[in-house]
């Protein structure tokens, strides 16, 4: 004798299954209420006659901007200081070529936070909390780190 399973048990089954494989079976799976704290690195450049600019590393995609935005949150959330000056510096050193009379700069790694829903400001600007600030220069070429 062949047992039939009703219909309904096995579409149930077969959604379980679809929402295991894809990861999102237990509650908040999916949308998590908890979205974690992205990074930014702005850059500074001090030039002879005083003036500062600021400017950003950027990407020539969107795909691009993907990968630099992953890329900046490794970075923050990366334990090992030696990293961290390391891609830092790299980035820097990209975007310097745009700056060829700058003689000196600062990278600032800092954490975006975004303000609650419950905020009832109208902005609703980030606010941004440094991590760290590299300070550089081109005539020595060498890069300081500070807390």
């Amino acid at each position: 004798m062949v047992s039939r399973q009703p219909v309904f048990n096995l579409g149930k089954e077969l959604l379980v299954t679809y929402l295991h494989c894809a990861g999102i079976e237990g509650a908040y799976g999916f949308f998590a209420p908890n979205v974690p704290e992205s990074y930014t690195l702005a850059l500074q450049f001090e030039y002879p006659d005083g003036h500062v600019e600021e400017d950003w590393p950027g990407a020539e995609s969107k795909a691009g901007g993907l990968r630099l935005s992953s890329l900046l949150d490794k970075i923050g959330r990366s334990d090992s200081e030696q990293f961290q000056r390391v891609f830092i510096k790299m980035l820097t050193l990209n975007v310097w070529r745009t700056h060829q009379q700058a003689i000196a700069g600062k990278a600032l790694l800092a954490k975006i936070k975004l303000r609650p829903p419950t905020d009832e400001r109208i902005d609703r600007k980030p606010v941004y909390e440094i991590v760290r600030v590299y300070s550089f220069s081109r005539a020595s070429d060498s890069q300081r780190e500070s807390n």
